[in-house]
């Protein structure tokens, strides 16, 4: 549960960041669903009452998914690997269960990368143990997306993170 000062922390964070233009009479920014949202008009929201998009709640910005991104891209820039663990730390992912609401996440990262062409860098993040591999769920997915055809451990798991390291490590390389 994210306390009100977190999310005021939040909301000005992106605020100041993204220099939002913000009038008061337009709505309010809240927090839902690890996603900042700009609710409109005020009077539209009744305490405890759910707003959806007909009702004017509109997409801000994505803060997890930003900060995640943003300490991947770092990790990349330095050629290495980061653990979930320390992933989930650094992009400062509210507990409780970081490691599961992360993975979910590099999930839909996958996804989004993949439907709109980019290069994803969710194979960075990686588990602790021997071999420094992405778990299960992520070789089921390159699965799904049709990426990949083998099994989630083993030699072939790891020649395929491999590979898809190194296609990271060398979009990173500077001349």
């Amino acid at each position: 549960m994210v306390s009100y000062l977190q999310l005021a922390c939040y909301l000005k964070e992106v605020v100041q960041s993204h220099s939002i233009k913000f009038k008061p009479e337009v709505g309010y920014l809240a927090l839902a669903n690890n996603k900042i949202w700009l609710v409109t008009p005020l009077n539209d929201i009744k305490s405890g009452s759910k707003v959806d998009q007909k009702r004017g709640m509109h997409f801000v910005n994505d803060v997890m998914e930003q900060k995640i991104r943003a300490v991947l891209k770092n990790t990349a820039q330095k050629h290495q690997t980061i653990s979930y663990r320390m992933l989930a730390i650094e992009a400062e992912i509210p507990g409780p269960q970081i490691i599961h609401k992360l993975t979910h996440k590099l999930e839909d990262i996958m996804r989004t990368d993949h439907s709109s062409g980019a290069l994803s860098l969710a194979p960075l993040a990686v588990s602790r143990g021997e071999p420094a591999i992405p778990r299960s769920g992520f070789f089921i997915l390159l699965r799904e997306l049709g990426l990949y055809d083998g099994p989630d451990q083993g030699d072939e798991a790891i020649k395929k993170h491999d590979a898809l390291r190194e296609e990271i490590y060398s979009a990173f390389t500077t001349s």
